[in-house]
């Protein structure tokens, strides 16, 4: 009787190494890009962050330091991305174009639609019932009725009011910034 080969052939011990090291190595390599993309995509919510490769320094100084509806909203803690919604796809498509130097400069205005704008202000009731102090109530027109937001409000730039174009009125914007 022969006697076996109790130990293993360098082939068969090269190709359990490889799938030992595999089978740890590969899943944390992923795991170590998903954290990371995770992560990254987390910072994205910070317009300090954005500022690092888009041409948007003026819009991050508005957002922080202006008198303008986007500092508004950064006092109420409400961050770029809850207006200015992107996919993975267009971060990494603005991103391209940043570095390629493809990209417009001053970037183009973005008008949202009213709908965007009662995603998180309720309803076009509920403002006209916030604004009912004010004379004439800029959001219960009988001239426009149910206008679309952005007729008179800019986000990084000086909001307008429509009804100042026929009537003289003097919105104090540290109404609107109180009773939000």
């Amino acid at each position: 009787m022969k006697e076996e080969n109790k130990t293993a052939s360098p082939k068969k011990n090269k190709k359990l190494g490889f799938l030992m090291v595999g089978g740890f190595l590969v899943p944390f390599i992923v795991l170590l890009i998903a954290v990371l993309g995770y992560g990254g995509w987390q910072l994205t919510y910070n317009p300090k962050t954005c500022n690092l490769c888009h041409n948007i320094q003026p819009y991050v100084e508005s957002y922080y330091q202006s008198e303008n509806l986007d500092n508004v909203h950064a006092d109420a803690n409400v961050g770029c991305k809850e207006c200015h919604k992107a996919s993975v796809f267009s971060v990494v498509d603005e991103g391209w174009k940043y570095i390629t130097g493809n990209y417009n400069s001053p970037m183009r205005e973005i008008a949202y639609s009213t709908d965007q704008c009662l995603d998180c202000h309720r309803s076009y009731e509920s403002l006209k019932d916030q604004t009912k102090d004010l004379q004439p109530n800029p959001h219960d027109s009988p001239h426009s009725a149910n206008a679309e937001c952005s007729t008179c409000h800019k986000s990084h730039r000086e909001s307008t009011i429509l009804c100042s174009q026929c009537h003289q009125v003097d919105y104090d914007i540290e109404y609107f910034q109180i009773n939000q």
